[in-house]
């Protein structure tokens, strides 16, 4: 660490970050004692909502999805694991529909790229790249599933996204995943790509708990507003002014 960042740790009062994940790596990395240190969740874009039929529709024909897709959003970089989840894809022999990877290119690409190339359904998958915030409503809810296979997530916005878009989600248990999803979404253990496929499968056959799913999320997402952040930290503040 910097002197700068040694300085600052031991002036603060109270380091604010986003997850209890988050909030344990912290106090395991950093000189600061674990009271000092506060998670609170970020809150979502109230924007990202399920919106109407016709502008899911509208979506899909804009980036020409006219086949059932699974979805991932973030950034295309290792810690995401996207070459494990286009081995997952192409398990799923089964599911006669596409991969949608949105997102734009991160560091150590090109292994990553070269492995969706190599694909044996390559020509299912389907690279976005950067999507506006405007499609992104109707690109989560014209999902079939959001699928996340990240090695590492601080928070994990676009799983809670997919979520409150009406999508349920199928996660692994990549840092503060399990904490932030809960059971609103079905969270995978290992990563053996025949069971994630088979798994998926099920899942997509089974209605009813697609729908349970789909409830369990749109009623976990309500906890992160900004309405909450403010407050929560307002209350923190007050603590630390008594």
């Amino acid at each position: 660490l910097s002197s700068n960042i040694r300085e600052t740790l031991r002036r603060v009062d109270a380091v604010i970050t986003i997850s209890e994940f988050s909030r344990q790596e912290i106090a395991e990395l950093l000189p600061i004692a674990e009271d000092r240190i506060v998670s609170v969740y970020p809150g979502l874009d109230p924007q990202l909502r399920r919106p109407d039929g016709k502008k899911v529709e509208a979506t899909r024909a804009r980036y020409g999805l006219d086949r059932p897709y699974l979805l991932f959003v973030g950034t295309v970089e290792p810690r995401k694991n996207i070459s494990f989840l286009v081995d997952v894809f192409d398990a799923m022999e089964e599911f006669d529909g596409d991969l949608v990877i949105a997102g734009i290119a991160g560091w150590k690409t090109e292994s990553i790229f070269e492995h969706i190339h190599n694909s044996p359904r390559s020509r299912r998958i389907r690279h976005l790249d950067f999507v506006p915030d405007a499609d992104l409503p109707g690109l989560y809810a014209g999902a079939e599933l959001f699928v996340i296979t990240s090695h590492y997530e601080g928070f994990g916005f676009t799983p809670v996204e997919s979520m409150a878009c009406g999508t349920p989600v199928v996660s692994s248990t990549g840092g503060s995943l399990p904490e932030v999803l809960g059971d609103a979404a079905l969270v995978m253990d290992g990563f053996d790509p025949d069971d994630w496929a088979a798994t998926i499968i099920k899942l997509l056959s089974d209605s009813k708990r697609i729908d349970e799913f789909r409830q369990r999320g749109l009623s976990h997402v309500e906890q992160f507003t900004w309405d909450h952040v403010a407050a929560r930290t307002w209350d923190l503040y007050r603590e630390l002014s008594t």
